[in-house]
């Protein structure tokens, strides 16, 4: 369902990730955050199988087959290729972002540099964050905050612990796009193996000999 609600650019994102705009004292903040990760360590709780020959049979064996399925083609690392949102226009917008997923977080960092900022933004806003996250019953990517940040409000906020949002995969070969309830979509490519590249290794020697290697 499409927002009647018109933002710039900077909140249109931010609304899309669903980022939080309550104000929030960054040591209560911390306290909760550290209370859900210690509640989390402490959690014994048994999951699922995930063994191809130990699903149940029936439909819900197929469920978690299915789930299963999902969780193993999304773990890896993915560029964000292309950011459409539902009812606001983000030409001039330059958008880039970074996801990595591994079988207990997804952790996601998001840079947008504002061509024409308003009177109380920066040029260049920034959001980031580590989160819990699962597989619904209904294949839908479901995430819990850990601890994330944004400034696409005009100011640095710390997000509420779990804060809650829910995408819709699409996955096609190396593609993956992820929908949001009011039809924003991010669409991000499949990164294939990070080796340390040998461009940075040149950057530090160069730094090591007490050379500018940006050339600044």
């Amino acid at each position: 369902m499409k927002t009647l609600l018109i933002l710039p650019p900077a909140l249109a994102l931010a609304f899309a990730l669903g980022t939080s705009t309550a104000g929030t004292s960054v040591p209560g903040i911390f306290k909760v955050q550290a209370q859900t990760l210690l509640h989390a360590a402490q959690d014994t709780t048994e999951v699922e199988p995930t063994d191809q020959d130990e699903f149940p049979p029936g439909w819900r064996g197929e469920q978690l087959r299915r789930e299963a399925q999902l969780r193993e083609q999304l773990i890896g690392h993915w560029q964000l290729i292309e950011f459409r949102h539902a009812s606001n226009n983000l030409a001039g917008t330059q958008v880039a972002g970074f996801m990595s997923i591994d079988p207990e977080v997804l952790t996601i960092v998001l840079h947008a540099a504002l061509s024409e900022p308003g009177p109380f933004q920066e040029p260049l806003q920034l959001q980031g964050g580590a989160h819990y996250w699962r597989i619904d019953e209904n294949q839908r990517i479901q995430t819990a905050s850990i601890l994330s940040h944004s400034t696409f409000n005009g100011r640095p906020e710390i997000e509420r612990s779990l804060t809650p949002r829910e995408y819709e995969p699409t996955l096609a070969e190396t593609e993956l796009t992820l929908r949001r309830g009011d039809g924003s979509q991010l669409i991000f490519l499949r990164v294939p193996g990070l080796a340390f590249p040998d461009a940075a290794i040149a950057i530090m020697d160069a730094v090591k000999a007490g050379r500018d290697p940006f050339g600044r």
